[in-house]
């Protein structure tokens, strides 16, 4: 079958079941089902209610929204794990799947969904669910696959309903700035977080439906151009990482990473990579230094500390030259890349160790030289004798220039 024709079909197998949603949500809009109440929703613009008619509909003829942003992370995941193929909305299996990552979710807090299953035993949903025209849930989709855990689980018929109000008919766009409103409120409602916001600003920059005024008023205001743009670049580099580490998609790597080792770190990393750009740094160099980030980061001690130190060590003359005369990165970067082995946890160590080293650099030179001379004394006349190489020509050459910089401090004092 050809690609055309595939997709044909696929539009018109959406079309049918978008179309059947519709015809099975509307046949519970009635005023049997009409909860004598009203919610007011933010559906236009960030000033302007407008009152929506409650209803109450068996929780089974809901669809859990694929675009969600609060799942894109691990939506990622499983496509990658899919060889690419995208969850269908269509796919009841697919369905359960989504559901699975709402109520399993690494980017919410440990003890958020427990919180909120517990808060519904109790008192049930205390605000509706908000869905499309044709049944698609655009806020309260953790809720729901919440209340279709427990409706499983207990069998219990107060579980089989929830309260929802319908949007009028909304195009793709209104509804993504609508979710975008919605998450800024609070409640039970988790922000976005981190990976995800800049999941879902990449997306819209490559949306050529959305205009940079228009994305930027999406968010609130909150996000200026260079912010967007930052947060794309962010996000960028942090695929490149996850793809050299052989982990593609696995945000929740990045997310969940403890010690300071989580998005900051690629903040860090891209502050970096930015002021190389700006000092004109040979590219094959701002790629080495890149490298040479990723691998510090991978360091299982590492945080977004180390690489604000590496920073320091970049824009000081004498710690940086110290750090790409001995940096493993510098040295065999061929070799490295070529190899498909650049995260040997041997040679991490390596350039870790260079790290600090080459940060000690710049501590010294803080440092009164009366105290330096006598530490280097102390650590020169520790080493024994059976440690010292025989005949080696790096070990002589190391001596020889301990010598050099002694004639050179004595001259000068």
């Amino acid at each position: 079958m050809s690609f055309e024709r595939e997709a044909t079909l696929l539009d018109t197998n959406l079309e049918q079941w978008t179309t059947a949603n519709k015809q099975n949500l509307d046949s519970y809009i009635t005023d049997n089902n009409f909860q004598n109440d009203m919610y007011k929703v933010k559906i236009y613009n960030d000033t302007e209610f407008v009152s929506l008619n409650i209803y109450k509909v068996p929780v089974k003829i809901l669809k859990y929204n694929f675009a969600n942003v609060r799942i894109s992370a691990e939506k990622a995941k499983v496509e990658q794990d899919r060889n690419g193929v995208p969850l269908n909305p269509m796919n009841e299996s697919d369905q359960k799947l989504v559901e699975q990552i709402l109520l399993t979710s690494r980017f919410y807090s440990k003890t958020a969904t427990e919180d909120l299953l517990e808060d519904i035993k109790k008192k049930e949903l205390e605000e509706p669910a908000i869905v499309t025209i044709d049944g698609v849930i655009w806020n309260g989709n953790r809720r729901v696959a919440i209340l279709n855990k427990l409706r499983h689980d207990t069998g219990e018929q107060r579980y089989d309903y929830v309260n929802i109000v319908r949007l009028p008919e909304l195009s793709f766009k209104e509804l993504k700035k609508l979710e975008r409103r919605l998450q800024m409120q609070k409640d039970w409602k988790q922000s976005y977080g981190p990976i995800q916001t800049r999941l879902d600003v990449r997306q819209s920059l490559k949306d050529p439906s959305w205009d940079l005024l228009e994305i930027i008023a999406s968010y609130g205001g909150r996000y200026d151009e260079d912010d967007l743009k930052k947060m794309r670049e962010e996000i960028d580099l942090i695929d490149e990482y996850l793809v050299r580490i052989k982990r593609p998609k696995d945000y929740a790597l990045i997310q969940s990473a403890d010690k300071g080792g989580g998005v900051e770190t690629f903040t860090a990393i891209h502050d970096i990579l930015k002021a190389e750009e700006k000092k004109n740094t040979k590219p094959i160099d701002q790629e080495k230094i890149k490298l040479a980030c990723f691998r510090i980061k991978h360091h299982p001690d590492s945080t977004y500390e180390h690489l604000r130190d590496f920073r320091r060590v970049l824009n000081d003359a004498q710690s940086r030259n110290e750090f790409v005369k001995n940096s493993d990165t510098f040295k065999n970067f061929n070799a490295i890349t070529k190899s498909g082995n650049e995260f040997d946890n041997g040679t991490l160590k390596s350039e870790y160790d260079n790290l600090d080293a080459s940060y000690e650099v710049i501590l010294n030179a803080k440092k009164d030289a009366k105290k330096l001379v006598e530490k280097a004394l102390v650590i020169l006349q520790s080493i024994k004798e059976d440690r010292i190489p025989k005949n080696n020509k790096e070990f002589k050459e190391v001596l020889a220039n301990v010598e050099k910089v002694v004639s050179s401090l004595k001259s000068k004092s």
